[in-house]
């Protein structure tokens, strides 16, 4: 084999090998559900899905719930509701995911106030006393 054929084949596998291990060829799964007002659900990882806010002073994304993964959303014009995972750091682990504890926020799209965590009966009280209106079904984050 010719010396020109040789290097020509190394540097096609050493493409390879760092497209490979930088993820590249591989689908992430990662996605972002954009809802109203500039509020979006982001999935960050496998570890991660947020409600998020654009924020334009930054010109990116804040997340508005903290040490929580969101398994379930609903929505109307005026507010959003989560489900989901309290965690005890930024991401979920493993042992976190396969928890059946879940918490619930209600989100005032008008003025970004977020009540909650609550239980399921405490989230549907705080519905009822905000006079919600129906938000729909839930709608799983896990596509």
């Amino acid at each position: 084999m010719s010396r020109l054929k040789r290097i020509c084949r190394l540097v096609l596998m050493l493409s390879l090998v760092v497209l490979i291990a930088s993820g590249c060829l591989l689908e992430r799964g990662d996605w972002q559900y954009e809802l109203k007002d500039g509020y979006t659900i982001i999935r960050v990882n496998a570890h991660g899905i947020e409600l998020a806010r654009y924020n334009p002073d930054w010109d990116g994304y804040e997340n508005i719930l903290n040490h929580y993964y969101i398994t379930d959303f609903c929505m109307n014009e005026a507010y959003i509701g989560v489900r989901g995972i309290p965690t005890a750091d930024i991401w979920a682990t493993d042992e976190e995911l396969q928890s059946s504890n879940r918490v619930y926020y209600l989100v005032d799209i008008s003025n970004g106030n977020c009540y909650g965590p609550d239980s399921k009966l405490e989230f549907y009280n705080h519905c009822e006393q905000l006079s919600t209106g129906d938000l729909g079904d839930w709608q799983s984050t896990n596509h």
